[in-house]
């Protein structure tokens, strides 16, 4: 069986193009990086890096050749990481020249000279730091360069959107064996119980997924499927005892599950005698994350 996701908040590259803008307030210039989107997952755990986002435009940027110092007016996080907090809840972000290496702190020196060869170099990292809210966010003034005190340019990231999704896929396929059977006189010849490979953070966030099963094969009728053993079906119903309508489109409602726990089913087809050997049959389980 093959698990695919169908959800376009999660495909989402985690390097995203880096645009400039600048804005001039008294003598502070703010230095914006474009972020773009970001996919998150609640159960990533805290520390994992979201994106990175180059810092190559402060090499172009023109400072006075005088003592400057950093000011990040934020709580430190990961010190050893370099990463501090955002004003976004569940996000830090450091600014270094590699993940967790030769970052810049709260309090450090520098010349003015020095910034545009050093920077050159230098990122800034988002990192998940804990329960994160989706949406649309901007971040001004990460950091600050002051000169004796006075702020004189700010880098920040904007238009940051936040995709997050609550479950993940653990696997992208499964192999369900069913046990050895006897053809008897039982319509079911055979079962096996199995779960699909979703692990979700909380029991409530698999109300939000959506999972249609698709097999475009042919079947005895919508809840069979035709295996390539003669007098042979096959299907899959809930625990609970609720079928799959394999002829459901993807796009059905009503034809969605929400659990992960499932039972395969092989059944006699009326009117034909039953052929033993082995088999092979592939089903498509469909997951959207809402």
């Amino acid at each position: 069986m093959f698990i695919a996701r169908r959800n376009s908040w999660l495909l989402l590259p985690l390097l995203a193009p880096v645009l400039l803008s600048q804005t001039q307030a008294s003598e502070n210039k703010t230095l914006l990086l474009k972020a773009g989107n970001v996919a998150v997952k609640q159960i990533q755990p805290g520390g994992t890096l979201l994106g990175t986002f180059p810092a190559s435009t402060l090499s172009h940027a023109v400072l006075p050749d005088a003592d400057l110092n950093v000011m990040i007016p934020h709580p430190v996080w990961d010190e050893g990481r370099g990463i501090y907090q955002t004003d976004i809840p569940g996000i830090g972000f450091s600014f270094c020249q590699q993940d967790g290496s030769l970052c810049l702190h709260n309090g450090a020196a520098l010349t003015g000279s020095s910034v545009p060869a050093s920077m050159k170099n230098f990122a800034i990292r988002l990192y998940k730091t804990g329960r994160v809210q989706a949406g649309e966010y901007n971040l001004p003034a990460l950091f600050t360069l002051n000169q004796a005190g006075a702020p004189l340019m700010s880098l920040g990231l904007n238009a940051l959107r936040l995709n997050v999704s609550q479950c993940s896929i653990t696997r992208n396929s499964l192999h369900v064996t069913f046990p050895d059977a006897t053809p008897g006189t039982s319509p079911v010849l055979s079962r096996v119980r199995f779960h699909l490979p979703l692990r979700c953070n909380t029991p409530e966030d698999y109300d939000n997924l959506d999972i249609h099963f698709v097999y475009n094969g042919k079947r005895i009728d919508a809840q069979h499927i035709v295996t390539s053993l003669p007098g042979i079906g096959l299907s899959v119903r809930t625990e609970q005892g609720k079928y799959v309508d394999f002829s459901a489109a993807s796009t059905d409602a009503d034809a969605a599950f929400h659990e992960t726990g499932y039972v395969a089913e092989l059944s006699r087809a009326p009117g034909e005698p039953v052929q033993t050997g082995k088999f092979n049959v592939s089903v498509t389980a469909v997951l959207t994350m809402r």
